[in-house]
């Protein structure tokens, strides 16, 4: 989902081709209602560049759960990553990796650990409880640091994973009703709430 940031949606369209190894992928683009011109010379790029593998969808509310679920439900795949406009992925087998664990039956959303430019985690994975917030576990170490007993670094089962890169199955997604719509729309509470649901409908 994207406003009138092109600066950003360049960057992760750009870094999503050069660094994803698997290419049977489809691009699903909401835009809200960007009114600057940069956007639909960009939109017209990158139609020209990804072809039929890029689907441009218009949403005219600011409810960000509502453009996931709309752009979701859009999809052609068995499988959908929701990645933000903000995210770049750096590591070619991302997709593959996320995807070999979604399919496993004791699986109900894979996430992926958020870096920033410093080589900081952001996020990597979270715990309900252990805290009086919902940010995620290991923010501001180094990228590097293996955490304790290597949780920072290794493949766990987390409550909740980050907005910002998360896969699943396209039938679960909708089981649940996707994102809320509602009072948790535009919250950091949000994806919290939903994978907690998610985790529920998988036991």
């Amino acid at each position: 989902a994207n406003r009138n940031n092109a600066t950003a949606i360049a960057g992760c369209i750009d870094q999503l081709r050069e660094h994803t190894d698997y290419d049977n992928y489809e691009v699903i683009l909401i835009d809200q209602d960007s009114d600057v011109e940069d956007m639909a010379d960009l939109y017209q790029e990158l139609k020209q560049d990804l072809g039929e593998q890029l689907t441009l969808l218009s949403y005219p509310e600011p409810n960000y759960s509502s453009m996931i679920n709309f752009g979701v439900s859009q999809a052609k795949g068995k499988y959908a990553v929701v990645l933000s406009s903000l995210a770049m992925p750096i590591n070619d087998r991302w997709l593959t990796e996320m995807y070999s664990i979604a399919q496993r039956e004791d699986v109900a959303v894979v996430g992926a650990r958020i870096i920033d430019f410093d080589n900081q985690l952001l996020h990597a994975g979270g715990v309900v409880g252990i805290a009086d917030d919902v940010t995620g576990l290991f923010a501001q170490t180094s990228v590097d640091d293996p955490g304790y007993m290597n949780r920072a670094q290794v493949s766990q089962e987390y409550n909740f994973v980050s907005s910002a890169c998360f896969m699943l199955a396209v039938e679960d997604y909708q089981a649940i009703g996707g994102l809320d719509e509602g009072e948790l729309a535009n919250s950091r509470f949000c994806i919290v709430d939903f994978c907690l649901r998610m985790k529920e409908i998988a036991l």
